[in-house]
């Protein structure tokens, strides 16, 4: 069991640096020369603290677009029932043409104020994007270069967690792995906090699963890839508290359950070939990790009065849970990496297990919550 562990977080990513290195190194296709405009969506939900400074670091980028491309683009904020003045300060934009687009229905959700914003987008590169999420001036210059290749159907952003935390280690190391995915053939995932993709695909956005996993499985279907943009960068704060961010990667991997258990035929490597193996080893192999480890760490347990291995892996594995407690349990232990780290790792898979027993009691999630950072 622990070797499904070691397969999904170190396994994977090594024969994926060893494929890209034997394989014909894959180039984008360049035969496009013309710049596309870009519709970005901005989903929002009571973000009147960021909100402004959101929609002035996206002008931003605009300029740096429009002055290197051509194209002129245009900013929708997708606004899911907001109460605290969000719209208000989103009006005051109107004469940079910022359009708001406020929608009240209930049960709202994330993908249905995204799906209402394609709807009124004219552009043929649709990006999506966070308002707690910071662009680098060029981001958008660096995500719209790949969809010069037509094979491409969907680009990530590189995200960038600014403060020191367990999940900044964690992002840095989720970046090289979509790079490698990127270089050997196609994403399984997008960054939620910024990506973009063609709008005929994004007109096919499904209201009940994440878009950022739904879309790319929508691109996939179609014939086309997810390519990772190295000089795309996301920029955002580590989650404000511990607990918080433990509900949103709860909510996340539900929904992401959820997700791929709807649409397991992609799993079939004769209709997928080669993304198959890839969503199998990033995706379900990852969500697999918490009763894997339970399991070795059990079994190694039991079988360590009879075997030296058994006995050396059950004294890591405990190893690691006590380093992992101890970092959980005080806030200056976890400013330290040998307990940040475990610690980090620790939750983020107890996570994944409430994840799977909340999809088993029939839990689904289609509301959202903004994680405070």
């Amino acid at each position: 069991m622990f070797a499904g562990v070691a397969y999904a977080y170190f396994g994977y990513p090594l024969l994926l640096l060893l494929l890209v290195r034997i394989a014909p190194k894959r180039e984008l296709d360049r035969w496009v020369m013309i710049a596309p405009k870009l519709s970005i969506i901005i989903t929002a939900h009571n973000e009147a603290g960021v909100i402004k400074a959101k929609l002035e670091n996206t002008l931003m980028a605009i300029a740096a677009y429009s002055k290197e491309k051509g194209p002129r683009c245009q900013i929708i904020v997708a606004s899911d029932r907001s109460t605290d003045g969000t719209n208000e300060i989103v009006r005051e934009f109107a004469d940079r043409h910022v359009i708001l687009l406020a929608q009240d229905i209930e049960p709202g959700g994330k993908e249905r104020a995204q799906k209402l914003a394609v709807e009124s987008a004219s552009a043929d590169i649709i990006v999506f994007t966070d308002a707690k999420a910071e662009l680098d001036e060029f981001t958008l210059i660096a995500i719209a270069e790949p969809f010069q290749d037509s094979s491409v159907g969907a680009v990530s952003s590189t995200d960038v967690v600014t403060g020191e935390s367990g999940e900044g280690l964690y992002v840095r190391y989720e970046m090289l792995l979509r790079k490698l995915e990127s270089s050997f053939w196609s994403l399984v995932g997008l960054s939620g906090s910024c990506f973009a993709v063609r709008r005929e695909l994004a007109q096919q956005i499904a209201i009940d699963k994440p878009s950022d996993f739904g879309l790319l499985l929508i691109a996939v279907r179609s014939g086309l890839r997810g390519v990772h943009a190295e000089k795309a960068l996301c920029f955002y704060q580590a989650a404000s508290a511990q607990q918080k961010e433990f509900d949103r990667k709860v909510r996340t991997v539900l929904r992401g359950i959820t997700t791929l258990c709807s649409n397991l035929e992609v799993l079939s490597p004769f209709r997928y070939g080669i993304f198959s193996w890839q969503i199998f080893s990033h995706k379900l192999m990852r969500w697999l990790v918490p009763w894997m480890f339970l399991s070795g760490w059990l079994t190694s347990g039991v079988g360590a009065k009879h075997s030296g291995l058994s006995l050396m892996l059950f004294l890591l594995s405990t190893s690691f849970l006590l380093l992992a407690s101890c970092g959980i349990a005080s806030a200056t232990l976890r400013q330290r990496p040998i307990f940040r780290i475990p610690a980090f790792l620790a939750l983020s898979n107890l996570a994944v297990a409430l994840a799977w027993i909340d999809y088993f009691r029939g839990r689904r999630v289609q509301s959202w919550k903004p994680t405070d950072r």
